[in-house]
């Protein structure tokens, strides 16, 4: 006697199958269960995980840290595969370590380590010591020609722009002092003035930070003649 070897259908045949089964009602389009099951099978996640940061003992800065990382903000999402945990980990450190460099710890390491389970993910860091300020430099152009400070009208020294020799070189302080350069110049008739270029040198040495900053003042700008019109009503002495 021959015997007939039975095997299993093809997926889509099962699914064909099942659509069509009478204890189900009504057929279905197959197709339409197919991407359903994909669908379904994209969203499922294996695994949760925590995340632990190491290192750090200033509670803002671990704040900080914890509102920075990716890993931290999407840990309720976590990726469908353990290779998407471990890239999100990995893009995580240069989040992590820009925001330290924000508070003047320019020498910031990071890097973690996930458990066996893939359950958790441990971040050591070594935030390092804070970078003082050393060096404040401004160097003026006036239409591409260097100029000395006291071209200017009135020099502007360095504590009318917040800036304190000595203190953190925080990033949002250099930022500021930009802009409040321009606004004293603009005060002085420079309208046009612009920073042309910034350097920020954090020397790994001797651990502090310089910075230089190069302005073009522009031209003077001065008042045209004032012109009124439509003076019928008021007396022109009050002007």
């Amino acid at each position: 006697m021959n015997t007939v070897k039975r095997e299993n259908p093809p997926i889509h045949l099962t699914l064909l199958r099942f659509a069509h089964s009478p204890f189900f009602g009504e057929p279905v389009c197959s197709n339409r269960i197919v991407w359903l099951i994909i669908a379904c099978l994209c969203s499922f996640r294996l695994w949760s995980y925590e995340v632990l940061f190491e290192g750090l003992h200033d509670p803002e800065e671990s704040m900080l840290v914890r509102s920075a990382s990716t890993l931290e903000k999407l840990k309720q999402t976590p990726p469908a595969t353990q290779m998407g945990l471990k890239r999100r980990a990995e893009g995580d450190m240069e989040h992590i370590i820009d925001a330290l460099h924000s508070r003047a710890r320019y020498a910031a390491k990071a890097n973690f380590v996930i458990d066996a389970s893939y359950s958790q993910v441990t971040v050591k860091i070594e935030p390092g010591p804070v970078y003082p300020l050393a060096g404040f430099a401004i160097h003026y152009l006036q239409q591409g020609e260097a100029i000395e400070e006291e071209t200017l009208s009135h020099p502007i020294p360095l504590c009318r722009l917040g800036i304190k020799i000595g203190s953190p070189a925080l990033p949002e302080m250099i930022l500021s002092a930009e802009d409040t350069l321009l606004d004293e110049l603009n005060l002085q008739g420079y309208a046009f003035a612009s920073i042309k270029q910034r350097e920020i040198l954090a020397d790994q040495t001797v651990k502090q930070v310089n910075v230089s900053l190069v302005v073009e003042t522009g031209p003077l700008t001065y008042f045209g003649p004032l012109e009124l019109k439509g003076l019928e009503r008021v007396n022109k002495k009050f002007f």
